[in-house]
């Protein structure tokens, strides 16, 4: 599970996000996720984690406990979704299957991509250091110290 804002922790989730990424990639795979294609994939997380299918909210009997275990299980496939302001509106979700690429679906893409795109590991957890690199910078330096 990723780091809670809420515990005590001053920066935001996108910096503990995207913190946590590069060493728990290997941790956003399961088995129930094999076998499906994009559309599925994101309606078995959606369903689970905020009880939709789209825009459309799914039936769902499951009591609160249910609830809990399903968003501690799978919360972690969130990315970018209340991340902080500047992904408001976004809802996507990632995968690491065992092939080595991460899967990044979201409903934002432009129509010919689909719901979903692949890149590498090394790409993403590129992009996760980098930024977590520069948020330490610009903390210090709004702090008072050196960048």
């Amino acid at each position: 599970m990723r780091p809670n804002p809420e515990d005590g922790s001053p920066p935001g989730q996108a910096y503990l996000s995207f913190r946590w990424l590069p060493s728990n990639l290997d941790r956003l795979w399961s088995e129930e996720l094999a076998g499906l294609d994009d559309v599925a994939a994101w309606n078995f997380l959606d369903g689970l984690l905020y009880g939709h299918h789209g825009d459309v909210e799914a039936p769902d009997t499951r009591t609160a406990e249910e609830l809990r275990g399903g968003w501690t299980s799978w919360s972690a496939h969130n990315f970018l979704t209340s991340w902080g302001e500047q992904f408001n509106g976004c809802k996507a979700f990632i995968l690491c299957p065992p092939d080595g690429s991460v899967r990044i679906l979201s409903r934002e893409l432009p129509g010919h991509m689909g719901r979903g795109v692949d890149v590498s590991r090394t790409g993403l957890v590129a992009a996760a250091e980098g930024f977590t690199r520069w948020f330490e910078q610009q903390a210090r330096r709004l702090e008072g110290g050196r960048a």
